[in-house]
Order: C-alpha cells, then structure tokens, then sequence
C-alpha cells in the first residue's frame, strides 16, 4: 500500500461528511421526483446541449439536469445517508489501495491526489444508488462527466455519452458509456477496433441539398503568424471569386476574452461577418447552406463532410492532437498544406465538386 495515500484518504473522509452535510436542509424523501432522464452538465456548459437535439428536442420528457462540479446543486437531488457515504468510502478506499489492472482506471480518474475527487465520487456512487431504488431503468446522458458517468454505471444505470466532439482516444469516460454517439465511421470503426464494449452509434446528419457562394470559418483560438497567413491566403482566394465569408466563433470564447486572432479579424472584416451568438454546426451549415467550411482541426470538418459540403483543413501541424487519429483530418479534407490546387480547380470548374466530395469521403 502506498503510504502517501493514506493522508489523503484521511482528508477525503473529512470531505466526504463534509458533503453530506452540504445536503443540509435535507431533501424530503418525496421533495423532488425523479425522471427517467438524468442529463450531467460539466464545466463547460455546451457539451451536453446534443442531449437536447437528439433525445428531447421540444423538451416534452421530463429531465433532471445537475452540474457535477457545482456541489450546491448535486448536494440539493437526494438526501444520501452517511451511513451509504462510509460504505461507498470504504469500498472505494480498498479499491484504489490494490494494483489489479481493473482497477486502473478508477485510479486515473480519482488522480494523483484524491482527497476531492474520491470524495465526490463517494457521493455520486451513493446518489445514483438512491436514484436506482427511485427509477432503476434511469437512463443517463453526458458530454465527459467521466467520474459521475463511472459512478453510475457502477450502480447499473445505463451511460450515454454524447461525444461534443471527435473523439479522444485516451477519454476515460470510453469504457464506463453504454452507448456512445460519434460524428463519423471513422471513429465508430476505430472504437469498435478498440472493443471498447460499448454500443457505438452515429449521429444522423441531414445532407444538403442545394449549396450558395458562401464559406464559414470555424475559428478556435490563437493561432501563429504563418497559420494566420494561411488563413487570410485561402480567405482572399474566395473573395476573388465573390463568396460570402461568414466567421464562426468557437462556443468557448463567448463568455470569455476572445483572442487576439479574433480581434485581428474583426478589424479586417466588418461586425456583419461575425455570428454573434451560438448555434449548432449543423443547423449553421442547413442555415446557410455554404459550399465549403475552412477549420483546422475541427468536428465541423467532419459533419460538413456528411452534410456533402467540402471542408478545407488549414492545420500546418500534422502531429496536431486529434489530426490522424481516431479521424483522418488529412484524407477527409482539402488539406491546404498539400492540396491547395484543388480548390483552384474546382473553383474555376464547379463540375469538380461532387468529384472531390466523393474523393474526400472515399479515400
């Protein structure tokens, strides 16, 4: 046993009476039903949104939604007893103090220090053990809520997750999801490669089927001085060629200080190029039906490539995180560093199009 564990342990004991009595006023024991749609929010706010598009659109099911790491509203769903607390701390504690390979994943979510993280995940293991007496066929929903999403499967609730985006190999939350949803073949192929054991599906995506001289920039962050020359490069292209540019902002930055690559933007491009609020990529991309997108490494690449909309890759990094593997960025778009003449032909022959769009979705 590691010894250096032990005063960790000792804080998350401490922790753990410590959220029980967070729960104070206790909720009643008939306060609050609980529906069968249990959806976890995390830190960042959209990455349980397609919860909403492909189970509860028109929000006419009843759903519980709660922020795991808002510990004011995880607290607040179900009195759980001290007595369940201690049980699931003991049981947790022995796990993470063996060396078996199962249990290696545990360990790697609970992290180097666990005195929270083991705590919090204590309660969850205990909440969702109350929600099971309360609804044992709940089905619940996640966009990475790894430790929440692992405690519930370990009470047998059935894990959904709703991947934001392509998908990280090294995702803790891969083998406790029940059911994972994907943008593409190509990760559903490599998941299913992985016998990861869980049921992978794709999302459905509508093809558009008319286009318009329009190309929407999916921004991320900052970028280096040669990538945002390679961008103003392919954006003067199709002004040549009188398209409309539309940028789009990346969700994370609309909260927050945009940076300075946006700014560089905005003073080169009037207000009317900017979206100035969200929307989903793919009602974006049925909206303004564009004839071709421009990101680096991004989900956009991919779900423009099944709405038959042809991405261009502008990443001069090839061993980018995520730009081979579990997607081929490099296949699946015109990638600028090597193929930039493809869109000078299609451009001047638009009979290419369907050519080149059938070539990015085969090779």
């Amino acid at each position: 046993m590691n010894f250096l564990l032990i005063p960790n342990l000792i804080l998350s004991l401490l922790k753990v009476f410590y959220l029980y009595f967070k729960q104070i006023p206790f909720p009643g024991t008939n306060s609050k039903e609980i529906p069968r749609h249990i959806v976890l929010e995390v830190e960042r706010e959209y990455r349980h949104k397609n919860y909403f598009k492909f189970y509860n659109e028109q929000r006419k099911k009843d759903f519980l939604l709660f922020n795991v790491f808002k510990v004011n509203e995880f607290t607040k769903i179900r009195k759980v007893s001290i007595k369940k607390l201690l049980y699931f701390f003991v049981a947790n504690s022995k796990l993470l103090t063996k060396r078996e390979e199962t249990n290696s994943q545990l360990r790697n979510l609970i992290g180097r220090n666990p005195s929270t993280s083991l705590a919090t995940y204590c309660y969850f293991c205990g909440l969702f053990d109350e929600i099971k007496l309360i609804q044992p066929d709940s089905l619940i929903f996640h966009g990475g809520a790894a430790l929440a999403a692992k405690a519930a499967k370990q009470q047998n609730l059935k894990t959904f997750w709703l991947s934001h985006g392509i998908v990280n190999p090294s995702n803790l939350a891969i083998r406790d999801s029940d059911v994972i949803y994907v943008y593409s073949e190509d990760e559903k192929n490599f998941l299913e490669d992985k016998s990861v054991g869980s049921e992978i599906k794709l999302y459905p995506i509508k093809t558009i089927k008319s286009r318009s001289k329009t190309i929407i920039i999916f921004l991320d962050g900052n970028r280096t001085k040669e990538e945002e020359g390679v961008l103003m490069q392919v954006i003067e292209i199709f002004k040549t060629h009188d398209y409309r540019i539309i940028f789009k902002t990346h969700p994370t930055f609309l909260t927050i200080k945009e940076p300075d690559l946006y700014l560089r933007l905005r003073s080169a491009f009037s207000k009317k190029y900017f979206l100035t609020n969200d929307i989903d990529t793919e009602d974006l991309l049925s909206k303004e039906k564009p004839n071709f997108i421009v990101t680096w490494v991004s989900t956009a690449a991919c779900i423009s490539l099944r709405s038959g909309i042809i991405p261009i890759s502008v990443e001069l990094n090839e061993n980018a995180d995520a730009f081979s593997e579990p997607y081929p960025f490099k296949k699946r778009t015109i990638y600028w560093k090597e193929e930039s003449s493809r869109l000078t032909e299609i451009l001047f022959n638009p009979e290419e199009y369907q050519k080149n769009l059938d070539l990015l979705k085969s090779r």
